[in-house]
C-alpha cells in the first residue's frame, strides 16, 4: 500500500480509497488494521498539505468490480479515473503531473495501460477512465463507458499469446503498473517492487 501510493503521488490530484474486505472473506473485520490506517493517515496529510484530495470510503464486504463502481460515485462527471490496487505499482518512466494532466485533457473515454504480474507477462488492461453516470463494470472484462458504448475484453482483438490488443489510440505506454499479489507481505512487496523497476530501467522499459 505504502509502495503503491507513492508510486502514484506525483501524478494525480486526487485519491480515493476504498477500504473493506473482499465478500469472499470469513473474517468479522469489516475495514483495515492499525498498520494500513497509519500508512493512509501519512498519505493523506502529505495530499492534504499540497492542496490535493485524500478520501477513504468504508465499503464493508464487496468483491471488486462492486468496490469500483461505488468509487466511480465519489468521482466528478468529466473527471478521469486511475484506477490501481493496493497491491500494485506504478512505473512511469518520467511521466510527470503536469504531463497527465494533459493526457487527462486529450484522452478518449477509456485508455488501457500495460500490467504486469509476477506469473504472467505484461497485458494490457483498462484503467483509466473518463467517468459518468454511464461508467461501469458488469464484470471485470465487461465495461459500460460514459458515451453509451461498451468494451468486452473476451471478444477483443488480441496479440498472437492471447492478451488484448487496444486500439493503438487508447493505449498508455507512459504508464505501466506492477501487480505485485497479496500473496506478499507489504516489505516484500515494496522490495520485490523496487527490483521490478531497476530490471525495468535497464530494459529500457520493455
Amino acid at each position: 500500500m505504502d509502495a503503491s501510493l507513492f508510486s502514484i503521488s506525483g501524478l494525480v490530484d486526487g485519491v480515493i480509497i476504498a477500504d473493506g474486505p473482499y465478500d469472499t472473506y470469513t473474517g468479522n473485520e469489516t475495514e483495515s488494521g492499525e498498520e494500513t490506517y497509519s500508512i493512509l493517515s501519512k498519505w493523506k496529510n502529505e495530499f492534504l498539505t499540497c492542496g490535493r484530495s485524500f478520501e477513504i470510503v468504508r465499503t464493508g464486504k464487496m468483491n471488486e468490480i462492486q468496490k469500483r463502481n461505488q468509487i466511480f460515485q465519489y468521482i466528478k462527471d468529466g473527471d478521469i479515473a486511475f484506477v490501481i490496487d493496493g497491491d500494485e505499482i506504478a512505473f512511469t518512466n518520467g511521466l510527470e503531473r503536469a504531463d497527465f494532466y494533459f493526457l487527462r485533457k486529450s484522452m478518449m473515454d477509456i485508455g488501457f495501460v500495460n500490467v504486469l504480474h509476477l506469473r504472467g507477462a505484461w497485458g494490457y488492461r483498462p484503467r483509466i477512465f473518463r467517468v459518468g453516470r454511464r461508467l461501469r463494470y458488469n464484470k471485470w472484462f465487461d465495461i459500460d463507458l460514459v458515451d453509451g458504448t461498451n468494451i468486452n475484453l473476451k471478444t477483443m482483438p488480441t496479440y498472437p499469446n492471447g492478451e488484448v490488443n487496444p486500439p493503438s489510440d487508447q493505449r498508455i505506454n507512459t504508464i505501466r503498473l506492477v501487480n505485485l499479489s497479496l500473496m506478499f507481505r507489504s516489505k516484500e512487496r515494496d522490495e520485490m517492487g523496487i527490483a521490478i523497476k531497476d530490471a525495468l530501467i535497464k530494459r529500457n522499459w520493455k
